[in-house]
């Protein structure tokens, strides 16, 4: 916040936060980074060294609050330093997934200390799921539900508050948070679950909480009558952050479930009830961009597109407004246009506004389009890009991308800082961007630009060229989470897990992966690791938590426009285009690789004289006062005089001087760090990506009539698929691992070859190639049984082979005639070919001939023959495929899956279900936007 740094040349006992970072190079302003970073674990390790030391496990009636108010502290710090102001080069070796890493270590020492802690189980959740364990993170939110609902339950039947537990407005930010993880990163199953969370949200908002004055009497000496007057629901009690993110989760998971659900007489019941408590959250908090979202896109899923314009363009106008009221400070102006305080320490930083934004910018556009208004919707797609200002501020300047990881601020871009649902959403702008110029323009104008998308995943992404090798073990991993820490701590472990692996004995945190190594000095598995903690000097013979700390704040921070790369986010601007295309070639992968601090220094060792820079003094003025933010400070200490020495870095023109100010919260710090995900699982989601917009070309391709493109880009998707296959193989993924998604966004493998297939079934059918186009839609569904394209396609041609517009198999080639043998009579011209009106003489011939009657065994029937019933199978196939597609929620507003139904009632002579079925169509087209809703984000109805 003061442009101030360590200085890494600062004498023992000088000034080490002295040095403007604006004018250090890039190697000392990383290398002062992880001075710092290095000077923060030792004060984070002697302050909790003396903390453990000095703290007794608790009585029944007591709570160590001292040690919950220091986890809460060194989560704060872990915010900060995983979030969007610190990189993996600036934080040492193993970059943020160290730093989280070493942040479990200190939960589970402090649940040494501590018993059945609510706010050690609540931030155990917060870091698991926020490096990529979501599976642990669950076990502990389940484990936080258990206990604080048995709390609130006990608090209820006593009229008391229980000691040392989470007030209501945590728990119920904690549950939303479960809500919002379990929608955006999770399956089917993981959404069950987030609308069972959203059951328990509801219940713990009208559950009757004693009042303060309630608290002070006992029951003995109030009636009964007067003490349920003392008694109000939760709700009454709650502030109105904590009312919006309850009344949101519950609206999300309701909405979520009504996409997934199978029950197609209750979406409507789960659409009406996201609606109401969306829109209660949305009174509640305003100026929520991510609840603003939610409701407009269920709006516009539900026809009601005039009034999801409404939502988003007020949401956009509350953001422009706070752009006025944005102060010197970053920070909002404290009330929203309702009258309703919201606190500035709540405020969200401007670019993560602006971040949110762009989804939001995209919904418009594809409602717009829904209304035929395209000119409009164009714009809303490129007014995503322009909220920014300056490209170089979204994309960061040219060399952003280079290999070497010490890049400087002002070379990168906030897509640099964006995580993979943020990127994913760039590019479906770009796609959406090429539909609209489709439309207006021609598909051969759209095939022209098509380019971008490609260089424009390239800058996201990485080289494309990346995910067609096989993926290379992951590098091993310094800092790993302690197995057991022994003693109390076990009681903590076995309460996150799933009750099935408490009963088998292990006491163990996790088992071990293959894919994640274990340090050197790592134990074995099944021996219980003891908990040392070093003094200051480190004269502990155990030092294996050493690396394992974070500072206890952060007072000196900077923000400003960080990017570099020209692209304005136009398809119009051909200046933009051929500067993308210029930087195509020298566009690398996205994640840096950690390097080493300069000259050799260990900063992972705390004894090393480099990690031990001396204590920052505080500043002791008020950061209102009046007088001179800055006072002069005496000259630094040196054996010889001091103007033999050089001047200090920085200050070679002026005295030194501190600035008294005292430093302002971070408005990004309460905001949880992006997870991040293994090395699978953002494979995973690249795949997922790339094959997406290969599969979008290829369809571009296709309707331009350019088939050899189209089986290009479709080859390009297939072996980028395979590759990924095989990766999932090679860790012992079985079928059910192939077909289920997993945690962490993107399509399971199974999905993603039904995506090529039924693109590769469009070709067919272009090509006039239907039998090939038949077995490509099979193979869609044999991976993925309820998938739209394929089961529309499929469909239609069946219901061609009814109608006879195509035979039912496909015509063999005829063989030419065997040589016949000499005596042979098979080429007998005269018994091949038989005059027109002659039959071959038979035993019913001749009984029909003669005029005799028939036997009862010779009788015809009117049944149908093979043929007539291969016609009525496909029909009568045709039909239940496009009747379980319209119950789904990826196909119950799926045009053209209505329609493909009413061909099907009318070829089953229900000319009332037909006409039922188009008027529906008619409908959806008045609603129907030039892409699907789903299209937005990866991330569901979640930002």
């Amino acid at each position: 916040q003061h442009n101030l740094l360590y200085n890494p040349f600062a004498a023992a006992d000088a000034h080490s936060l002295l040095v403007p970072w604006s004018e250090a190079k890039s190697e000392q302003y990383t290398e002062a980074k992880i001075r710092q970073r290095a000077e923060l674990k030792r004060v984070e390790a002697t302050y909790e060294s003396l903390l453990i030391q000095e703290t007794q496990f608790p009585k029944a009636n007591e709570s160590n609050t001292e040690v919950e108010e220091w986890v809460e502290q060194a989560v704060e710090n872990w915010k900060i330093l995983c979030g969007g102001l610190w990189t993996d080069s600036e934080l040492g070796e193993g970059g943020k997934e160290a730093v989280g890493r070493s942040i479990l270590d200190i939960l589970y020492r402090a649940a040494t200390k501590t018993f059945h802690s609510t706010a050690i189980l609540r931030q155990l959740f917060t870091v698991h799921a926020a490096i990529g364990e979501f599976d642990l993170a669950i076990h502990a939110f389940d484990s936080y539900v258990e206990i604080v609902s048995k709390g609130k339950a006990r608090g209820e039947k006593t009229g008391k508050h229980e000691l040392g537990f989470d007030t209501d407005d945590s728990a119920i930010q904690t549950a939303a948070e479960a809500v919002r993880i379990l929608c955006k990163y999770g399956d089917r199953e993981q959404a069950e679950k987030a609308l069972s969370v959203s059951e328990t949200v509801k219940q713990w908002l009208y559950q009757q909480r004693p009042t303060s004055e309630q608290e002070l009497e006992t029951a003995e000496d109030k009636k009964v009558d007067e003490a349920d007057q003392l008694r109000q629901p939760t709700l009454k009690q709650l502030t109105l952050k904590s009312l919006a993110a309850a009344n949101f989760a519950i609206g999300l998971a309701h909405a979520h479930w009504a996409r997934l659900s199978f029950e197609d007489e209750k979406r409507g019941d789960s659409y009406t009830e996201a609606l109401n408590h969306l829109k209660k959250s949305l009174a509640f908090n305003d100026r929520s961009v991510q609840t603003a979202y939610t409701l407009a896109r269920v709006l516009a899923e539900t026809q009601d597109v005039s009034s999801a314009v409404e939502i988003i363009r007020r949401s956009i106008a509350v953001s422009h407004t706070a752009d006025d009221a944005f102060t010197d400070t970053n920070s909002f102006a404290t009330a929203d246009e309702s009258g309703y305080h919201v606190d500035e320490e709540d405020d969200e930083d401007d670019w993560d506004r602006q971040r949110q934004l762009i989804p939001m910018w995209h919904l418009l556009a594809l409602c717009l389009s829904a209304k035929d208004d395209y000119e409009p919707a164009f714009n809303a797609c490129e007014a995503a890009f322009e909220q920014f200002g300056d490209p170089n501020v979204l994309w960061g300047r040219a060399g952003s991308k280079a290999k070497s990881t010490n890049q400087t601020r002002s070379m990168r871009g906030l897509v640099d800082q964006m995580d993979n649902f943020e990127r994913e959403a760039i590019l479906e702008i770009k796609m959406t961007e090429l539909a609209f110029l489709e439309l207006t323009e021609g598909v051969e104008r759209a095939v022209e630009a098509g380019n971008e998308l490609l260089v424009s995943y390239t800058r996201l992404f990485g080289s494309p060229s990346q995910l067609k090798s096989p993926l290379k073990a992951p590098p091993p991993v310094i800092n790993t989470p302690s197995k057991n820490g022994g003693g109390t701590l076990r009681s903590v472990v076995g309460s996150i897990r799933p009750r099935s692996a408490r009963n088998s004995g292990d006491n163990t945190l996790r088992a071990p992966s293959p894919s994640r190594p274990t340090s050197a000095n790592s134990q074995q598995d099944g021996s219980p690791i003891a908990i040392t903690i070093t003094n200051e000097n480190g004269t502990s013979a155990e030092k294996q938590h050493h690396d394992h700390h974070h500072h206890l704040h952060v007072p000196f921070k900077t923000r400003g426009h960080h990017g570099d790369f020209n692209e304005a986010g136009s398809l119009r601007s051909k200046r933009s285009r051929e500067d993308l295309k210029e930087k195509q070639g020298s566009d690398t992968d996205e994640k840096p690789l950690p390097t080493s601090p300069q000259n050799g220094v260990d900063v992972a060792r705390p004894d090393h004289p480099a990690a031990n820079p001396p204590a920052v003094e505080p500043a002791l003025s008020d950061s209102k006062s009046r007088e001179e933010p800055r006072q002069p400070l005496r000259e630094a200490e040196h054996n010889a005089p001091h103007d033999a020495w050089p001047a200090p870095a920085g200050h070679v023109h002026q005295p030194l001087e501190q600035d008294m100010r005292l430093p302002a919260p971070h408005p990004a710090s309460n905001a949880m760090p992006m997870p991040t995900f293994g090395s699978m699982q953002e494979r995973q989601f690249k795949v997922t990506v790339l094959s997406k917009v290969w599969l979008f070309i290829a369809s571009m391709y296709i309707r331009a009539g350019m088939f050899e493109d189209a089986n290009g880009a479709v080859q390009d998707a297939m072996v980028l698929v395979e590759v990924f296959e095989g990766d999932k193989c090679a860790e012992g993924a079985n079928a059910k691992g192939l077909f289920e998604r997993g945690w962490g966004g993107g399509k399971s493998v199974d999905r993603l070859w039904a995506d090529v297939y039924a693109v590769k079934g469009q070709l067919a059918v272009a090509q006039a190639r239907p039998f090939a186009a038949m077995v490509h839609y099979e193979d869609a569904l044999l991976h993925f049984p309820d998938h739209p394209e394929a089961m529309i396609g499929i469909s239609n041609l069946l219901m061609d082979i009814f109608e006879e517009k195509m035979p039912a198999e496909e015509p063999q080639l005829l063989l030419p005639p065997l040589p016949a043998s000499s005596g042979s009579l098979v080429n007998d011209p005269t018994l091949l070919h038989r005059p027109e009106g002659e039959t071959p003489t038979t035993a019913k011939s001749t009984l029909a001939n003669t005029g005799r009657p028939l036997p009862p065994s010779v009788t015809r029937n009117n049944d149908p023959s093979p043929a007539e019933l291969n016609r009525l199978a496909a029909r009568d196939r045709a039909y239940m495929l496009l009747a379980n597609l319209t119950r789904l929620g990826s196909g119950w507003d799926d045009a053209e899956a209505w329609l493909t139904l009413a061909r099907a009632h009318e070829l089953s002579k229900d000319v009332a279900k037909a006409k039922k079925a188009l008027w529906w169509v008619v409908e959806l087209e008045d609603a129907s936007p030039v892409r699907s809703w789903v299209d937005v984000t990866a991330g569901g109805y979640a930002l």
